[in-house]
């Protein structure tokens, strides 16, 4: 694990435990330990308080981005009415609860049977 995930999740574990669900990374983007790429993508906040974790780090010349994706976001990622590679090519990299963790696996699967919908791309392509 990289060691500033390492450090995102041990803020996270100490001092936003009930107010972080997820910590996620997408893979090919930020998981790949090329150290150019962002280690850790985004997090979906559990409480308001949640939000003081954004964070933008300058580590030798390279910006890494820690934000908010709300579960509404997430759940219009689905739709293809925000993001969807946000959510399709996604990683847990920590998880408050396993029913965090499932909601967010439902939701990809969703994603992923919409994808296969040939009519459902095409509609929203339009």
């Amino acid at each position: 694990m990289h060691p500033l995930t390492k450090w995102v999740i041990d803020k996270i574990e100490k001092e936003y435990k009930d107010d972080v669900a997820l910590l996620i990374g997408i893979k090919g983007h930020a998981t790949d330990g090329d150290c150019h790429g962002e280690c850790f993508d985004y997090f979906i906040p559990a409480t308001d308080r949640a939000y003081e974790l954004e964070e933008t780090f300058i580590i030798d010349g390279v910006g890494h981005d820690l934000y908010a994706r709300s579960w509404e976001r997430m759940e219009k990622s689905v739709t293809l009415d925000e993001m969807a590679f946000v959510l399709a090519n996604a990683t847990i990299l920590y998880a408050k609860s396993k029913e965090d963790e499932e909601r967010f696996l439902k939701l990809q699967e969703k994603l992923a049977e919409n994808l296969k919908d040939d009519t459902f791309v095409y509609g929203k392509a339009l």
